[in-house]
């Protein structure tokens, strides 16, 4: 079930649209939100799968939220980021929950386009993050699918709080899916996005 549709749309603030990608910016806090969800909860952990194509702008490396959910006192982030020590391009995984970072290292991340698939298992709490249909990184966090029966905002902190935390750049094919996708199916979907 695509879950970007379907009574599940997205309310846009200052979010540009220009044949098909969505524009977004850290001087207006732009972002999309939804606050029906209801994909798992603290005691019914579910599987989901999140799918987008991103270009993101290397002017805001540091900590720009891809997209987040929850409140504030259970919340989780994916968003990029930048190794001030060693250079290395990373979309990090975060969980106040635990404290749980966990920071994969993305090739091309900025000012390049890219098909991604984030997906999270809810029975093993394994979470899976894949770059043009090649898997990339992951981590086993039980706590990272807990906040998704709140809210879900896509590139901003899940209380549009920061202008410091806002994603610069272009999305598009943004969907979001109540099952954890496979591989084959990961491979699919980026030859849809690359045959288009």
């Amino acid at each position: 079930k695509d879950l970007s549709g379907n009574g599940y749309d997205f309310e846009m603030s200052a979010v540009t649209s220009n044949d098909g990608y969505f524009g977004f910016s850290s001087t207006t806090k732009s972002h999309m939100k939804n606050t029906s969800l209801s994909l798992s909860s603290d005691t019914t952990p579910k599987s989901y799968t999140f799918e987008w194509v991103m270009n993101c702008s290397s002017d805001t490396k540091y900590e720009n939220y891809i997209f987040s959910a929850g409140s504030s006192s259970i919340n989780w982030r994916l968003r990029t980021d930048a190794d001030e020590t060693t250079g290395d391009n990373e979309i990090e995984v975060y969980s106040p929950l635990n404290g749980l970072k966990y920071e994969i290292k993305t090739p091309d991340l900025f000012d390049a386009e890219h098909h991604y698939v984030y997906t999270l298992d809810g029975k093993t709490g394994l979470t899976s993050l894949y770059q043009d249909g090649i898997y990339i990184g992951g981590v086993v966090n039980a706590d990272f699918n807990k906040a998704l029966s709140a809210s879900m905002v896509i590139g901003q902190r899940y209380d549009i709080g920061s202008s410091e935390a806002s994603f610069t750049g272009t999305m598009k094919y943004v969907k979001l899916y109540s099952r954890c996708f496979n591989t084959t199916e990961v491979i699919n979907a980026y030859n849809d996005y690359a045959n288009k």
